[in-house]
C-alpha cells in the first residue's frame, strides 16, 4: 500500500532507509530489537534518512514498472460452490422449504360471501 497510497497520491518517497538493518515497513511489526529502532531515529534526527519529493521522471517509471496498479484479489475457495436457497428444493431442510399458499388463487363462482356465523 507505500506505492500506491503514498507514493503515488503524494509523490513522496522515503529516502536513504537502511534497508541492511531493517526490512521496509512498520518499525514496530518489523524489529522486536530496540537497539535497531534507536538506529533508526538517530538516522531520522539527523537526517540521513527522510522524505523527499519524487521527481516525475520517477513517477513514470514507477509507473511503467507496475508499483501502482492495484494488486489483483484471489478467487474465493468457493467461487463455483452454489450456496444459500438455490439448492435442491427436495433435499433440503424443512426450514428452508417454499412456504406453500393455502387460499385458492380464483375464488369459485358459487362461493358464498356472507358472514354465516353472525345472525
Amino acid at each position: 500500500t507505500y506505492w500506491p497510497h503514498i507514493v503515488h497520491k503524494y509523490s513522496i518517497l522515503v529516502d536513504r532507509w537502511p534497508v541492511d538493518l531493517l526490512p521496509f515497513g512498520d518499525p514496530g511489526s518489523v524489529s522486536g530489537s530496540l537497539v535497531l529502532l534507536e538506529l533508526l531515529w538517530i538516522r531520522w534526527k539527523r537526517r540521513a534518512t527522510g522524505f523527499r519529493h519524487a521527481s516525475a521522471s520517477e513517477l513514470a517509471a514507477f509507473d511503467a514498472a507496475g508499483l501502482f496498479a492495484a494488486p489483483v484479489r484471489k478467487r474465493r475457495a468457493d467461487y463455483d460452490v452454489v450456496r444459500g436457497r438455490r439448492r435442491d428444493p427436495a433435499t433440503r431442510s424443512k426450514k428452508l422449504r417454499m412456504k406453500v399458499v393455502k387460499t385458492p388463487a380464483v375464488v369459485p363462482d358459487g362461493a358464498d360471501d356472507t358472514d354465516s356465523g353472525s345472525d
